[in-house]
């Protein structure tokens, strides 16, 4: 009987040890007792090391969405669904951390609301914690077109109605206007900088100026033979149209400028058997001069590089490219665009953050009249191959472009009426990078029919709009008037 006893006696201790995962309540001897997860360690320790053991619960934490939670003291650490086992008496507090694109959205179970959540473990506990993905940001949000106002009027007077012409003008990002007007009886081209709030500052006389804002000034690229167009001379003036040097001057060919994002301008110099084209910064340093193709097109994208665009050979159908970065490094050749109809005009915009989008709009009657105009092709910057304009841009045919809101978004732009319309108002639509379109401020001119001006952006985001000539007045002398309205800022 008495070996009988010992092995009664081993059976039920063995049993003691191992039937259940539930919490010992008599405080046990830690044989087989449970460990995280409610599993077992064959030492017998507990999730806390300690052998020989207290109570113990299970705290269960659950998430749905992106984001982790955590506890203090250590135990819960998970994104999706993990458990830990706690003392009893313990204080937990339990924090929510989302992911980048979601916000939590707040707490199920042994904790409910969107605050803290602190339990003191007395028996088992489940807790859920909700996360909730972010709506897609808006893309318009601080760029959307806003009601333009009143706007600010500059008018002068500048020679007999028949001989003098009212052109488009810019600004720079000091706040100043350069207005461009032309009098065929003085042989003579006038500039008119003027601030933001109409008042005149300064003008200046050229022959066949091109005109280029800066963020702190201008450039002018001039002739020096008003009778035949050749020659050309570099002017950089102050912001307030002060002219302060003549850059360089030459007796042959003739220069066409283009902004430079970065500082400074771009100039093609075009002669009769070469070309080139020179960088210069804003206080008119010369950076580099790199040989191109004689009457090339060329526009500088956002970051600095410059694609030229030259006819291929003797076939105007076809242009050849070619990509120079913002150090003066050539890149290689590239087939542009094919297939352009008999007669065309190029235009080459930057797009935002880099690369260029191209337009072409073909023509009759000696260039005079525009039958189609169309966006046909973009390219990144320095790339070698093109590709089809977005069909947000393609759907737009009759505007241009400007950068708008700093540089994150399109300014785009009515073009003149060449003929005239019943609408006599223009507009400017604000669309995001990828072509959303953030809303379009009206620019009225008058009420009824009119054949409207040039509507432009200058680089503090200025919208300047000439009015239609037949609306401009004569004074007692019997000269026209030339008349801006503009908005300053508008599209900054």
């Amino acid at each position: 009987m008495r070996h009988l006893s010992l092995i009664v006696a081993t059976a039920l201790i063995t049993a003691c040890g191992t039937a259940s995962s539930s919490p010992s309540l008599d405080g046990g001897t830690g044989s087989g007792g449970p460990g995280v997860d409610g599993g077992g360690r064959p030492d017998g320790g507990g999730p806390d090391g300690g052998s020989g053991g207290g109570t113990s619960f299970r705290l269960d934490v659950s998430t749905s969405g992106s984001g982790t939670v955590r506890s203090s003291p250590p135990g819960i650490d998970c994104g999706g669904a993990c458990s830990a086992r706690f003392d009893q008496g313990t204080k937990i507090s339990l924090s929510a951390a989302p992911g980048d694109d979601s916000t939590f959205g707040g707490w199920n179970g042994a904790c409910t609301g969107a605050g803290d959540c602190t339990v003191t473990v007395t028996s088992d506990l489940a807790v859920a914690a909700t996360f909730t993905q972010k709506p897609p940001p808006d893309e318009c949000a601080g760029i959307a077109a806003t009601d333009p106002g009143a706007p600010v009027v500059f008018r002068t007077a500048v020679g007999r109605p028949e001989s003098s012409y009212c052109l488009p003008g810019t600004s720079n990002g000091a706040g100043f206007l350069a207005l461009h007007t032309s009098n065929v009886d003085t042989q003579s081209e006038r500039f008119w900088f003027v601030r933001s709030d109409g008042a005149p500052s300064r003008s200046w006389d050229g022959l066949i100026p091109q005109m280029f804002y800066e963020l702190d000034g201008f450039f002018a690229v001039d002739v020096t033979n008003r009778s035949s167009g050749v020659g050309y001379k570099l002017l950089r003036f102050a912001r307030d149209g002060e002219l302060l040097e003549t850059v360089e001057s030459g007796s042959q060919g003739v220069g066409v400028g283009g902004n430079d994002p970065l500082g400074g301008i771009f100039v093609n110099h075009a002669r009769a058997a070469d070309g080139d084209l020179s960088s210069y910064d804003d206080a008119g340093r010369l950076r580099f001069r790199v040989p191109v193709p004689t009457m090339s097109s060329f526009v500088v994208d956002r970051l600095g590089n410059a694609l030229v665009l030259s006819a291929h050979g003797a076939d105007n159908h076809k242009l050849t490219g070619q990509w120079i970065d913002h150090e003066g490094k050539a890149g290689p050749e590239l087939q542009a665009l094919d297939g352009l109809p008999d007669s065309w005009r190029l235009g080459l915009y930057p797009r935002v953050g880099g690369g260029i989008f191209v337009h072409v709009s073909t023509t009759t009657n000696g260039g005079a009249d525009v039958v189609k105009r169309e966006w046909v092709r973009q390219f990144d910057s320095l790339a070698t191959t093109g590709s089809p304009p977005p069909a947000w841009l393609a759907s737009r045919p009759d505007t241009k472009i400007h950068m708008a809101r700093n540089g994150s978004a399109y300014a785009m732009l009515s073009l003149p009426n060449m003929k005239e319309t019943p609408d006599c108002a223009q507009r400017l639509e604000i669309v995001s990078a990828s072509g959303k379109s953030c809303g379009t401020a009206t620019f009225f001119v008058a009420r009824g029919a009119c054949q409207s001006g040039s509507l432009d952006v200058g680089y503090d985001g200025t919208v300047i709009q000439q009015l239609p000539r037949e609306m401009e007045t004569t004074d007692s002398s019997g000269n026209a008037t030339c008349t801006w309205r503009f908005w300053p800022g508008y599209a900054h």
